[in-house]
């Protein structure tokens, strides 16, 4: 729609050079053989324009649309609790460090902007790259699709970069919070 190609364009406008794309690793998550999908995040308003949904959580901490209380940065093993974006108030997204990125865990309810949408009952992991062979200002966001079990983690499922050591496992899933655990 019009209205959805007016925000998109928008975001290019304050800094969003980059479509939202995907990382297809098959199996093999990161250091595998993976493919940059460019425009493959069809959650975001800055794929293809397609959908309606919002900023992804790498796009939004590097705007400054959070207030730093909405996000936990953390490296430590535990079990976190994230509110739905569409929410007031609350954790939207945990944000993991690593050597060369970050990843950004969020939780989206078919509610608001994202109401077109189904298949939201999960966690949602975007990574940001540091490139030392290219300049990539501002980051680009690509949402990981591993294919196995898919886009959003849903209960039970989990997410291992063997390369870093890091493991994100969707523990509970419910209208109001996604918990997760971080090993």
């Amino acid at each position: 729609t019009g209205e959805t190609i007016t925000t998109h364009e928008f975001g290019h406008s304050i800094g969003l050079t980059f479509h939202a794309s995907s990382l297809d690793c098959e199996i093999s998550v990161i250091g595998g053989d993976c493919d940059i999908n460019t425009n493959g995040n069809l959650y975001d308003i800055m794929s293809t324009g397609s959908g309606d949904g919002h900023f992804n959580a790498v796009y939004k901490d590097f705007l400054g649309w959070f207030d730093s209380s909405q996000i936990i940065e953390t490296t430590t093993w535990g079990t976190y609790t994230i509110q739905p974006y569409e929410t007031i108030t609350g954790i939207k997204t945990l944000k993991v460090p690593f050597n060369g990125g970050d990843y950004y865990v969020e939780f989206r309810r078919n509610i608001g902007f994202d109401s077109g949408y189904s298949n939201l009952d999960g966690a949602m992991i975007n990574l940001r790259l540091d490139r030392l062979d290219i300049i990539w200002v501002p980051p680009h966001a690509l949402l990981i699709d591993s294919n196995s079990p898919g886009i959003v983690l849903g209960e039970g499922q989990w997410f291992y970069d063997e390369e870093n050591d890091i493991l994100i496992t969707t523990l509970d899933v419910t209208n109001d919070y996604l918990q997760v655990y971080l090993g």
